[in-house]
């Protein structure tokens, strides 16, 4: 991604897929797009092996997103209804790593 949009590597970090060794495309799902507020992002389905406070997620299911060059953000993990959605606050306590689904918040002034 950085060598086709250097400006986005520039002003973002960037996940790396060719530094994991657990990471991989779902391709039987294409690309699909998303949208969060003002947001639109696509990208192929991807898995890999998040690890958040030291709780390890294997074949946590994400989108490597293209086209997040106006987001003020890096990326958007986190929060949203639970129709159709599985973050890690929902893979943990499935998974049986936390008993209970955890909420945490963070504002920068």
């Amino acid at each position: 991604m950085c060598k086709s949009t250097p400006y986005y590597c520039k002003y973002h970090d960037v996940f790396r897929a060719n530094l994991s060794d657990t990471y991989h495309l779902e391709k039987q799902y294409g690309n699909i797009s998303l949208s969060y507020a003002e947001i639109k992002v696509y990208g192929p389905v991807a898995k890999d092996t998040l690890t958040v406070g030291g709780i390890r997620i294997p074949d946590f299911a994400f989108v490597p997103a293209n086209g997040f060059y106006q987001a003020p953000v890096d990326g958007i993990l986190g929060l949203s209804f639970q129709e159709g959605s599985q973050g890690p606050s929902r893979a943990t306590p499935n998974n049986n790593l936390i008993r209970e689904p955890t909420f945490s918040l963070y504002i920068k002034k």
